[in-house]
């Protein structure tokens, strides 16, 4: 039903807006509007695929829309960081309730993805290369994916409590999932996390394989996992590329849009295929079925971050709309925008006389720049998130995990204020 009214919603304001500005076309003739239709569309489409894959729509985001839309690739990059963080910001409240994402496991990645982060450029380029090649030959060499064969955990991730239980939909089975090679995972981590800054593609496509043929985890645990530690890695890279100007509202708005209402759309097959039957559910015992949820500090994660997401959406939205309807005037018009899309972002911010950083705060006057009300929440409900959960951990005296959310909120702060970068 939201989903419904919310693609309406987006259709209407730029369907309205068409309407009202229909000879006003772009330099390669098209009208203005044309390009963020195209975009609503084939971001929607890639949002119901990256559910399902456990992916990023950045990776897929990336290399279609720069090589078949007319933006440069500054912009193209930070909309892609945007669209892969939006993208698992809608499917990660389901996952974790479903107790298909593992928290635990997604904080333990995120260390190793957050150091990733913070190396310069020159010394990730060569391993970079290396990472890429060996995951493709596990992913060629790998005999047993779905059900990794794991004998015992190791003593890294049995410390950590990076384990669970699931219930296989199709057969019924209950799967009691560990892992082991933790620290060859962290390593690892450590390269992935750079790609989300260096090339906005979000790096889903390698944490799947690195959770499941290298970890050991269940498919099913690192494709959810994956899909939810996106909505992670990609808040402090997205952050940085929204304060170095990379961020076009009539680019980043349909995208994010599409995207999320795809991914609504990838829960909801998902869930339909890990559906118990009610024979199975009877038959399971008490004591089964409550290991089978998801922890309290999880549940409370993910119920936070459904109405973050949920707020950010519905305000993108509606001052999007307030922006392609014109109700207030925006800083660059509406006819003028495509000549400045296909721009370098220096020469974006030179010719558009716009500062980077904060402000577009002292900017929110115009209609453009009001857009960046919703696109920062989606961007910072994920720090929320790690505040809420600290009491939690603190409380249960799981005082490694409770440090490892105070340093993430810490390292996401660092790069909402601009003072964390990453090498480009």
């Amino acid at each position: 039903m939201l989903t419904g009214f919310l693609c309406t919603l987006s259709l209407y304001g730029i369907s309205e807006a068409a309407g009202a500005q229909a000879t006003a076309s772009t330099a390669g003739g098209h009208v203005w509007w044309f390009w963020p239709l195209v975009l609503l569309i084939v971001t929607f489409v890639m949002g119901v695929f990256a559910v399902l894959g456990g992916v990023g729509g950045g990776v897929l985001f990336v290399p279609i829309i720069s090589g078949f839309f007319p933006f440069h690739l500054d912009f193209v990059r930070g909309c892609g960081l945007l669209v892969a963080l939006s993208g698992a910001l809608a499917a990660g409240p389901g996952l974790l309730k479903m107790n298909l994402a593992s928290l635990r496991l997604a904080i333990c990645a995120i260390i190793g993805a957050m150091i990733g982060l913070a190396l310069p450029t020159n010394v990730i380029q060569v391993a970079l290369g290396a990472t890429i090649i060996g995951i493709c030959i596990l992913m060629l060499t790998a005999k047993k994916s779905e059900l990794p064969d794991v004998p015992k955990a190791d003593r890294l991730s049995s410390i950590l409590r990076i384990y669970g239980v699931y219930q296989e939909g199709s057969t019924g089975q209950i799967i009691d999932w560990k892992i082991h090679r933790t620290p060859l995972g962290l390593c690892l981590f450590v390269i992935i996390g750079i790609m989300a800054g260096m090339f906005g593609l979000g790096a889903g496509w390698a944490n799947v394989p690195v959770l499941n043929l290298v970890m050991g985890a269940p498919l099913k645990i690192s494709v959810a996992t994956s899909k939810f530690l996106l909505s992670i890695t990609d808040t402090s890279a997205a952050w940085i590329y929204l304060n170095k100007g990379c961020v076009i509202p009539m680019m980043v708005v349909p995208s994010l849009v599409g995207i999320m209402l795809g991914s609504f759309v990838g829960v909801r097959m998902r869930c339909s295929k890990g559906l118990e039957s009610r024979t199975m559910e009877e038959k399971m015992s008490e004591k089964t079925s409550a290991n089978l949820k998801a922890g309290p500090e999880q549940l409370i994660y993910a119920s936070i971050l459904e109405k973050g997401m949920l707020v950010g959406l519905l305000i993108l939205l509606i001052t999007f709309v307030i922006y392609a309807l014109g109700i207030m005037k925006p800083y660059i018009p509406l006819d003028q925008i495509s000549h400045y899309w296909s721009m370098n972002v220096h020469d974006y911010l030179h010719h558009a006389k716009i500062k980077g950083g904060w402000s577009w705060v002292g900017m929110l006057g115009y209609g453009d720049f009001l857009n960046f009300i919703g696109i920062a929440i989606l961007a910072g409900v994920t720090i929320v998130c790690y505040a809420a959960i600290v009491p939690i951990l603190c409380k249960t005296k799981d005082w490694l995990y409770a440090l490892f959310a105070v340093l993430e909120i810490l390292i996401l702060g660092l790069a909402a204020s601009g003072l964390l970068a990453v090498g480009h």
